[in-house]
């Protein structure tokens, strides 16, 4: 956020700011490419409005009308739950300063769900990825779809998608692949592979790729998207765990990976936090995704046996879950990973 030094005007005008000093006036047409509505990125610390000269066209009292593009804020002295030092919150840009304080009490803040935010998708050109794809879309944002295939991609068209095509399981070239994209305000580490083999009969190579794909891809693009998130005091980050992560899992290299996703969203969240960054993920018990294919049916049987509706879970209902963990979700609930399974694992 720019800064801007106005006139001087007489005393009374100022008589709000001058009682109010932790309030501030600030311009936020400057705010554009910010994560957060009405969250503000400045270089300036202001403390209190004292340091301020208020400017002859601004009219400044409770009465008046703030010009189209100006707010009135309240800082956060020591950042608390704002990200760091300098930044400042607001719950929208008002017209009335009396408006504000009701708008205080009903709004909550860190939620993202204007539009026009870049959403990047690993696996989301099918499954639970090509829902939330369709939901970030049809919500106005632009969604970087990234997969290794996009054959069979129904929305390859669409004006709001942009399709990257990559092999996750090259780990070493994701920091050159992020540098190619825009700053993302969103990502949702949705790819994942499942062998469903015996663990004596699993082959290196699977092993390694299930690891690259499952594990290693996510670490990497959340450690360079974060970059420009911390850099703006905003972001918001979504991981497609599973059950397998939760409980004993016949792929035990699967459930290894599952349950190392878990983990490393809530480290993400203690380090990425303070940063105003929100780390969550979701942990569904099978769906009726293509990945069902490889689960034999004895245990699809059992499964479906095992939850309350007798039925796996639809890919769209995760997506649902995930979509709300991106953006209307309070940013208190902050490394947290949410249960989708139906009764499959009560806890």
């Amino acid at each position: 956020m720019t800064t801007q030094r106005v006139t001087k005007q007489n005393s009374a005008k100022s008589d709000f700011l001058r009682n109010h000093q932790d309030w501030v006036l600030v311009n936020t047409r400057t705010c554009a490419g910010c994560c957060t509505p009405g969250r503000l990125s400045t270089m300036l610390i202001v403390e209190n409005t004292r340091e301020m000269e208020i400017g002859s066209t601004l009219r400044i009292c409770p009465e008046s009308e703030i010009p189209e593009g100006w707010a009135i804020i309240k800082t956060l002295q020591q950042a608390g739950g704002c990200g760091k030092a300098g930044q400042l919150i607001v719950m929208r840009t008002i017209e009335k300063l009396s408006d504000y304080r009701e708008e205080h009490k009903r709004k909550g803040k860190g939620k993202m769900m204007d539009t026009g935010r870049n959403v990047l998708i690993t696996g989301g050109n099918k499954g639970i990825g090509l829902a939330a794809t369709e939901k970030f879309i049809d919500a106005g944002h632009t969604v970087y779809v990234l997969a290794r295939d996009f054959a069979e991609f129904p929305l390859r068209d669409h004006s709001q998608v942009e399709m990257v095509e990559y092999d996750l399981s090259n780990i070493d070239g994701i920091p050159g692949l992020v540098g190619q994209l825009p700053a993302m305000d969103i990502l949702l580490n949705n790819a994942g592979v499942m062998y469903a083999l015996p663990y004596q009969e699993y082959p290196q190579e699977k092993i390694d790729q299930i690891l690259k794909i499952n594990i290693q891809a996510p670490v990497a693009l959340i450690t360079e998207l974060a970059k420009t998130m911390i850099t703006k005091g905003c972001g918001r980050i979504v991981n497609n765990a599973s059950i397998a992560g939760e409980i004993g899992h016949p792929d035990i290299w699967y459930g290894m990976t599952k349950a190392g996703l878990i983990n490393m969203t809530k480290s993400f969240a203690k380090i990425l936090g303070p940063q105003g960054i929100v780390v969550n993920a979701v942990a569904a018990g099978p769906v009726e995704t293509d990945m069902l294919a490889v689960i034999p049916e004895p245990r699809k049987k059992a499964i479906k046996e095992a939850v309350y509706t007798g039925r796996f879970a639809y890919a769209e209902e995760v997506a649902e879950a995930m979509f709300w963990l991106a953006t209307d979700c309070p940013e208190y609930i902050n490394g947290t990973c949410i249960d989708i399974n139906n009764g499959a694992f009560p806890r």
